[in-house]
């Protein structure tokens, strides 16, 4: 009895040992890597124009794909990435815009079912370093190229062309792959558990806000590192958009979990809430308004 008892403390001792090892966050994912994943973000706003409360709900769904083409001696990886599925549903006072690459022909509009279709499948080459750093973006500009073609048979289509054109600029898709990447401490220190560590950065939007998030790490279990999240937002100053200036006075907070794979330094999944409030102004009128949002990515 001793004995068995002895050697489940050895056992204990030795599995408290691996969770607890110092870990740093790299970019070690292998050539060849294919990883898919599915990221949704669920949206529920509203804004106060005039006294009257206007709100608006929208969720997308996007599937990513990244292979890795090359690991250079230096670390960075060049990899291969294209979107292979987007799903949109949009509802604004009631009316309903909705769109699956899945059931294009079902879409509410002829001009979602061309613009989106555009993005599809388009590949694009990116240079991640090991700290997970987007070095470059080459190939974007055709796919921005062939949305604004599929957007130029209706004036409804240009505009809709316009805007996910802007979603795809070279910034704004370095801001968004940095997300699979965002809890990489800045200084590229080790860590272990129960250590935080901060990391500041500019989301790219509509409105440029920035972002505040301390990171722990929680424990690990097999190959995953589990991390809690939680942080502020700001968004202020002004900014020009569809020809107006307006100016931002908004803060929020968000909060949620991060699961790591440690062999390859890549996200597993995430999940994150977000809720920000504050007033725009513009021409004149100032607009109260609220922003809940729900954000999820999972590897396929």
């Amino acid at each position: 009895m001793r004995l068995t008892y002895t050697l489940l403390l050895a056992v204990a001792a030795l599995l408290t040992g691996c969770g607890s090892a110092s870990y740093t966050f790299s970019n070690d994912a292998p050539r060849g890597a294919t990883l898919t994943y599915q990221s949704t973000v669920s949206t529920e706003s509203e804004v106060e124009v005039m006294g009257m409360k206007q709100s608006q709900s929208q969720a997308q769904t996007v599937t990513e794909e990244f292979i890795v083409k090359e690991v250079q001696p230096n670390g960075d990886r060049i990899v291969q990435y294209k979107i292979t599925g987007v799903k949109v549903d949009i509802d604004v006072m009631g009316n309903n815009v909705n769109y699956d690459s899945d059931n294009p022909d079902a879409a509410s509009q002829a001009a979602l079912r061309d613009v989106y279709g555009a993005i599809l499948n388009q590949p694009i080459q990116m240079t991640i370093a090991s700290d997970g750093s987007i070095k470059s973006v080459k190939g974007a500009q055709v796919l921005r190229d062939n949305v604004e073609t599929a957007g130029n048979k209706t004036e409804m289509g240009k505009q809709m062309a316009q805007a996910v054109v802007a979603q795809y600029s070279d910034e704004t898709l370095q801001n968004n792959i940095r997300n699979y990447f965002a809890y990489f401490p800045e200084s590229n220190t080790a860590v272990k558990p129960g250590d935080n560590w901060s990391v500041d950065r500019e989301i790219v939007n509509v409105l440029p806000i920035q972002s505040n998030t301390t990171y722990t790490y929680n424990r690990q279990e097999g190959s995953n590192i589990y991390l809690d999240a939680d942080g502020t937002l700001t968004a202020d100053g002004t900014v020009e958009a569809q020809g107006m200036s307006m100016t931002a006075d908004i803060k929020g907070t968000t909060n949620g979990n991060v699961v790591v794979d440690k062999d390859t330094g890549w996200l597993v999944s995430s999940e994150s809430t977000q809720t920000m409030n504050g007033t725009m102004s513009a021409q004149g009128m100032d607009l109260p308004m609220t922003v809940a949002s729900t954000i999820t990515i999972k590897r396929m």
